[in-house]
Order: structure tokens, then sequence, then C-alpha cells
């Protein structure tokens, strides 16, 4: 069944060939994608935990691990799981510092903005600072992003021209 499979796949994250690890997260991402796990609360909890858990060890992970450990937590932000993330968030910005893995830094800014509001608050918060690098990313992102573009660009637009 697909929920032992996980626990299978859960406990060769922390195996020691980054093909091992890599293959182990992409398949947890494909198996939550395709069958509905969330009716596996326990199961649940413990993918976003040891997700979590692997993320905090980012020093020894590739960023494609690390990317793909952002994906599969995104999976859980419209679902009732979504508080477990927003706990975290403080945690993820950590990765929007890294200027070396733009890739890594665009999937956490992504992660960040699927948690609704309160990531977008946080988002803000952080642009409100006098971090300069990170104001240009993340006002630069959230120029990308189709949601600020058709509500809050948009309606600025047409308030000025009407």
């Amino acid at each position: 069944s697909y929920p032992d499979q996980i626990q299978i796949l859960i406990s060769k994250l922390e195996d020691q060939r980054r093909l091992v690890r890599l293959g182990s997260i992409s398949s947890i991402y494909i198996i939550i994608k395709k069958f509905n796990v969330l009716e596996y609360i326990d199961l649940v909890h413990n993918i976003i935990q040891v997700v979590f858990d692997s993320l905090r060890n980012f020093e020894i992970h590739e960023e494609i691990f690390l990317i793909s450990c952002l994906e599969v937590l995104t999976l859980f932000t419209n679902t009732s799981f979504n508080q477990k993330i927003v706990e975290n968030l403080r945690f993820l910005c950590m990765f929007l510092t890294d200027f070396n893995f733009p890739k890594l830094q665009k999937s956490s800014f992504n992660l960040i903005m699927q948690c609704g509001e309160i990531g977008l608050k946080l988002l803000i918060d952080i642009c409100s600072k006098d971090y300069i690098d990170y104001q240009n990313f993340i006002l630069s992102s959230l120029l990308k992003t189709p949601h600020i573009q058709r509500y809050i660009i948009s309606k600025a637009l047409m308030s000025d021209i009407y």
C-alpha cells in the first residue's frame, strides 16, 4: 500500500547516498500528488516533520534535494496541515537569503506565498526592513506573481487612469 511505501521512502531520506535521498523525496512527491494521503493524518504529520528535519540539515544536502523538500511541503499548503508549515515560516525565510542558490530562493518564495495571507504579510514585513538585497528579490518576485499583478497592480493602474 502507498502509506507503507511512503514510510519506506521516509526512512531513506537519511541515506548517505544523495541519489537515494533525491529519489526518495521525488517518489514521496509523486505518491502525494497521485493518491489522497490526507486521510492518513499521522503519516502526513510524519512526512512534514521529516521534511523539515531534512531542511534543517540543509548544509549536507544539495540544492535540488532542498527544492524537492520545499515542493513536497507546498502540496500541504491548501490543506488542514497548512498550520504546520505556517509555524515554520520564519525558518523557511532563511532560504530567501541565499543568493548562491536562486532556484532554492524561488522555491522558498513560492512556498511562503502559498501559505496565503500570513506568508504575504511575512514577505512584506521582510521588505519593510533595511535588507536592500532581500527587498529587491522579494519585490521583483511579488511583481511576477499573477495574483499581485491581477489584484493590486491592475487595480492601482485602473484607479490612476479613471
